[in-house]
């Protein structure tokens, strides 16, 4: 290699020329050819059992992939079913088929057949109300106006004084009750209220719509023109006319788009302050703009060539394996910097040429070998069924090579063309720099506490644990998760379910029934949970109902607003007022609706006729809005149908019943999933009776950790047998393996350790980070080791030599590198930050401070070094 680093100086401008065409061709080719694969569901192999399950899930009811669920709340149930009219005639002006959008309030079939859903209790109340009230709503449905409902309260308010009507009473407090509220914010009065037992409960009501759209997921942001769309449809809600209705996105799409949102504004945040961070270090490490400059070219060329590979090996990066920039900027920087060290420190005794020529014999056997390994490791994770690490150790395997041979030609040429900086020599020979070595007594209580430690720590990192909850791994602030958790305190939320598909009818039934005997296992729906229960006997009461308020109520048109009459308004404003004095007793609800009234005469008789008149204006659109859509509702629910398994809607049926008659079953838990092990169970359990074919939320979650841990795993074992090949051919004896894996054994136990300690669980994101730790530390062990034997029993002290400083350097520039993405928006963003800034802090602290220690103890210098 020491010769290829000559031809390299001597060819240098023609080696820089080539690297810098090389570079700009490969970059280019990234630019125009890379595409990258968002969906994150594609990181894992299709062939695992629970994939398999996954995929066959979403060919047979495509409808539940990649939604978007429209959460639409309002102050009343009229103002937001009205809402949710609208919204969906702007989704079909966008262009949205039926077929995408689900939203069975607002179909036909639900409309007419409403009653047949409620308790058969439930329509017995409301049948009761609708007779003790027609009278009352058919006078008022003649007459759907300001005018026509003061006529109402004034015949109400009269017979009120003879006699004693309890729901002529509960109208009167109702109406002035929503009268309050309207002046208050200007709420329309909800006329649904009054046939409600919670009419003044203040809850929000809450209605979903979910939409399918077509996602294309070969851009960064596959929902982003779908989400603009819904946004601007959004807008269209103003405060004015839409008082106290907020309608916001969730879903997985929409929880898709923001988690990539909050990871590029991370990313953002941490570029900037990555670059002057690394620039920094460099410049104090090195202490010379041109190996800064030097390092900087020779990285970037190699981390161009490597993207290039990238681009034609693998062709599509995914969420994961577009992190090899990340990987190659952290340990390629390591080699360059050993090597700069290396050729700083031969340069205190020797020519600029010699020095570079110097530092190639020196380092190769260490940076060949620490290619070797880190290649070695990442390509143990390409076997895995962790598809996107395995895309990502190949490209971060090969741009190791990339990175080594970057270091011994083209960093070579350009430390031979930039001008050399001028180092003070120290004073004396080389062999005078002073050695502090340890005594036999210090270090035996050194050995001591090492195992104490190493002990308590095996002990403490028992409890670690895997986050297996993605929704975690979000920005919390975010919109879409903030509203996906407030719809599961309600349980209504998906992400409990499990799903399970029937080969047909009969064999769903045997499984529900099967499953309602399990106590983990709450409601278990199925199509047929749709077909109403009693329904002879609700239909009876309906029909009776039809009878007595005579067929159904005739809604005249509606009142033409504009020729609202002022004095017949006053008049029958004073009107009401006058019949509420004559009460010698009146109740607390004439009392209340009194007082709206003076205030809505007051109101009307200022001296602005123009303002009096706006007034009206508003008053009766705040008060009547919802009357008519009521009248309307109701009508339509007077003629209900018996519902059968052959007159569902065919949009609801889709969603449960494949073209082949698959029947698809929605198991719910008994309790909330709050931990791993209730999720676990609840697994468990279910797949008693079904099977592995069952799919859902818990389950992804679940066996997606699963096979990441065991991939790593797997890949871990593989690279820890490889690597501890290596050292044994390298170092050639056991004791010398044994004391090259202490620091990372120490290491591993101090981060799982103060992992535990302070809270902080691995994830699908962090655990990301644990190649680069470990392959920093492997890295820095073998420089350490091979600087101690081959000092040639020079009396020198390690801490001063250009391998310590290298080590040092390397590790806070990645710390400097990534450490700051801790600060991420993005929660797994952040906590790999996080843990890559600890154990890179441990790791450092464990190289540099225990191996010397028992480099010294244990291991002779001038020893040879397998070459």
């Amino acid at each position: 290699m020491a010769a290829i680093t000559r031809s390299s100086v001597k060819h240098k401008y023609w080696v820089l020329c080539m690297a810098f065409l090389a570079a700009s061709v490969c970059t280019w080719v990234t630019i125009l050819h890379a595409k990258i694969n968002t969906n994150t569901e594609d990181m894992i192999s299709s062939e695992v059992p629970w994939r398999v399950a996954q995929t066959d899930f979403k060919q047979a009811f495509p409808f539940f992939s990649d939604t978007i669920a429209i959460v639409i709340e309002g102050p009343t149930p009229d103002l937001t079913d009205e809402a949710a009219e609208l919204f969906i005639s702007q989704l079909s002006e966008l262009g949205f088929s039926p077929q995408q959008v689900f939203y069975p309030q607002n179909s036909v079939f639900f409309r007419e057949n409403k009653l047949l859903y409620l308790s058969l209790q439930e329509v017995e109340i409301l049948a009761k109300k609708l007779t003790n009230a027609q009278a009352m709503l058919g006078r008022l449905a003649a007459d759907p106006s300001l005018n026509g409902l003061l006529a109402l309260t004034n015949e109400i308010n009269k017979r009120a004084k003879n006699t004693d009507d309890p729901e002529s009473e509960s109208f009167i407090m109702t109406l002035a009750t929503e009268l309050e509220r309207s002046g208050t914010n200007s709420i329309p009065t909800s006329w649904q209220s009054f046939l409600e037992d919670d009419r003044a409960s203040g809850k929000t009501h809450r209605r979903i719509i979910v939409l399918t759209p077509q996602l294309d997921f070969n851009q960064i942001l596959p929902a982003d023109k779908v989400i603009s769309d819904l946004r601007s449809v959004i807008n269209i809600f103003d405060s004015e006319l839409w008082p106290e209705i907020t309608i916001r996105l969730t879903g997985p799409a929409a929880l898709g788009h923001e988690e990539l949102l909050s990871v590029i504004e991370g990313a953002k945040q941490a570029a900037a302050l990555s670059f002057i961070l690394i620039i920094v270090v460099l410049l104090v490490g090195l202490r010379s703009v041109s190996l800064l400059a030097a390092t900087l070219f020779t990285l970037l060329a190699g981390l161009a060539l490597t993207a290039a590979f990238a681009t034609v090996a693998i062709g599509t990066l995914n969420m994961i394996s577009i992190a090899f920039a990340i990987l190659y900027v952290g340990l390629g920087a390591d080699f360059t910097i050993h090597y700069c060290l290396r050729f700083q420190e031969e340069s205190l005794f020797r020519s600029k040429l010699e020095a570079i020529t110097a530092a190639a014999r020196h380092g190769v056997v260490p940076l060949g070998l620490c290619a070797l390994t880190s290649a070695v490791g990442f390509l143990a994770f390409i076997p895995t069924d962790y598809k996107g690490v395995g895309e990502l150790g190949m490209i971060a395997g090969v741009g190791m090579l990339v990175s080594f041979l970057m270091s011994f030609t083209v960093l070579p040429a350009c430390l031979s063309v930039l001008p050399a900086q001028k180092n003070k020599r120290p004073s004396g020979d080389r062999k005078e720099l002073s050695h502090h070595g340890t005594t036999e007594t210090s270090s035996k209580y050194f050995i001591t506490l090492l195992v104490v430690f190493v002990s308590v720590g095996i002990y403490i990192s028992k409890d670690i644990s895997f986050d297996i909850n993605p929704l975690h791994l979000n920005n919390q602030d975010a919109e879409s998760v903030k509203t996906l958790y407030e719809i599961s305190l309600d349980k209504e939320s998906p992400l409990d379910e499990i799903s399970f598909i029937a080969s047909d009818m009969a064999n769903a039934l045997q499984i529900k029934k099967r499953l309602s005997e399990v106590s983990e296992v709450g409601d278990v729906t199925l199509v047929s949970s749709f077909i109403p229960q009693k329904q002879a006997s609700k239909l009876t009461v309906i029909d009776e109902l039809g009878l007595v308020i005579g067929g159904e109520f005739q809604l005249a048109e509606d009142i033409d607003v504009p020729n609202l009459d002022l004095g017949a308004l006053k008049t029958s404003l004073i009107r009401n007022i006058e019949t509420i004095k004559q009460h010698s007793e009146p109740s607390k609800a004439s009392l209340l609706y009194n007082v709206q009234l003076q205030k809505i005469l007051n109101r009307v008789s200022t001296a602005d006729r123009d303002q009096n008149f706006k007034y009206a204006q508003d008053l009766e659109a705040v008060t009547m809005r919802h009357f008519s859509p009521l009248i309307k509702k109701l009508n339509e629910g007077l003629s209900p149908n018996l519902v059968t398994f052959e007159n569902l809607p065919a949009v609801l049926k889709s969603r449960w019943v494949t073209e082949e008659g698959r029947i698809r079953l929605q198991i719910n838990p008994q309790e909330p999933l709050d931990s791993n092990d209730k999720i676990s169970d609840f697994i468990a359990e279910v797949r008693k009776v079904t099977g592995p074919s069952a799919t859902g939320t818990p389950i992804v979650s679940l066996e997606a950790s699963r096979s990441v841990l065991s991939s790593f795993a797997q890949a871990f074992a593989t690279a820890c047998l490889v690597i501890i090949g290596v050292l044994w051919v390298s170092l050639r004896k056991s004791s010398h393996v044994v004391i090259a894996l202490v620091p990372m054994l120490l290491a591993c136990v101090a981060t799982t350790s103060i992992m535990v300690l302070v809270g902080l669980p691995f994830n699908f994101a962090n655990i990301i980070a644990l190649p680069l730790i470990v392959g920093i530390g492997v890295d820095s062990t073998l420089h350490i080791i091979h600087r101690h034997i081959n000092q040639d029993g020079l009396s020198i002290n390690f801490m001063q030599t250009s391998t310590a400083r290298g080590v040092f350097l390397s590790t806070l520039t990645t710390m400097a590198s990534f450490g700051n993405l801790a600060i991420s928006p993005h929660a797994g963003t952040g906590s790999m930050g996080l843990l890559l800034s600890l154990g890179l802090s441990v790791t450092l602290i464990s190289t540099l401070g225990c191996l010397p220690l028992l480099l010294r103890r244990y291991v002779k210098r001038g020893a040879e070094i397998a070459t």
